[in-house]
């Protein structure tokens, strides 16, 4: 399932298999969604748990089977990789 302007699973996998090289124990690195004026980048297993970096108010949002949680009243979605 894709939300508006997001990534679907499928997509979110093949670019984390893409980064990684069939190196399972490495992390791929994703960008989210714009919300409330920021986005951040993520760092994803291969199974698509993780945690994005840390924003200028001081926030995270934790990944999970890549999708992520919500942190300070909002949350955001993967943009389609290019």
């Amino acid at each position: 399932m894709r939300r508006p302007g997001g990534a679907t699973g499928d997509e979110l996998r093949a670019e984390v298999k893409r980064q990684q090289g069939g190196q399972k124990t490495k992390r791929a690195t994703l960008t989210t969604s714009t919300a409330r004026s920021h986005r951040h980048t993520a760092k994803v297993d291969f199974f698509g748990d993780g945690q994005t970096d840390v924003d200028a108010s001081g926030h995270v949002h934790r990944v999970s089977l890549f999708v992520l949680s919500r942190a300070q009243g909002h949350s955001h979605d993967f943009i389609q990789p290019t």
